[in-house]
């Protein structure tokens, strides 16, 4: 688009060869990945991209709210600014009628429960504390992965309490706000489900998406 392109708050800046690159990607709807080292011009070339898709529906996905807000403010209205968490949530709740809110146990009660562990943490060396907390690195595993389903493992018991409990939170589609990760997961198990149906947007911009996890991506 010339040797500038205008951004959303009226300032021209000159482009380098690689955000150029970038750009015409994005408008292309070219699906890829961009490296970039702090400094270099990642919310400048974000704001350019901005600029260019106007008018398409974006959504634009962030891991913090400072981010998300900064990002409100120079994107276009077009463009759904969220962290992935809250977007998430809010398809899970629109689309698969899901809950989460603080009226369903955590992770962590669900797991003490089964147990018949008190709610407050015990000797460490109790076998049922120790159970307790391969299930949750059983869960942690689980949340992160690409997969749908709890796979076995070396660790049967582990694995059978986390099937089992996996079980109730999929059927009620219930989870609690703090298990955040797990929320993500019941959402990529139900689209996955469902054949990945389409979320309707014309791109998807994902910051720091190096961090995200399996399910998320």
């Amino acid at each position: 688009k010339g040797q500038g392109v205008t951004i959303l708050s009226s300032t021209a800046f000159e482009l380098t060869d690689e955000q150029r690159e970038i750009i015409t990607a994005a408008r292309h709807g070219e699906t890829f990945a961009v490296r970039a080292f702090a400094g270099a011009g990642k919310t400048s070339t974000l704001r350019a991209i901005g600029s260019e898709l106007d008018g398409k529906r974006v959504l634009y996905l962030a891991f913090n709210r400072d981010i998300v807000r900064e990002g409100k403010a120079f994107f276009p209205a077009t463009t759904k600014v969220a962290t992935g968490h809250a977007f998430a949530r809010s398809v899970l709740a629109q689309r698969f009628n899901g809950r989460v809110d603080d009226t369903v146990p955590t992770l962590e009660a669900r797991v003490r429960s089964r147990l018949g562990l008190a709610a407050r943490h015990g000797d460490v060396h109790d076998a049922r504390e120790m159970l307790a907390q391969r299930i949750s690195d059983v869960f942690a595993e689980f949340s992160y992965a690409a997969n749908t389903a709890i796979a076995a493992a070396d660790d049967t018991e582990a694995g059978a309490h986390a099937r089992a409990i996996w079980t109730e939170i999929h059927s009620a589609r219930a989870v609690h706000p703090s298990d955040h990760d797990l929320y993500v997961k019941l959402l990529f198990v139900l689209q996955t489900e469902h054949g990945h149906p389409q979320l309707g947007f014309d791109a998807i911009l994902y910051d720091e998406c190096q961090d995200c996890t399996g399910s998320m991506f």
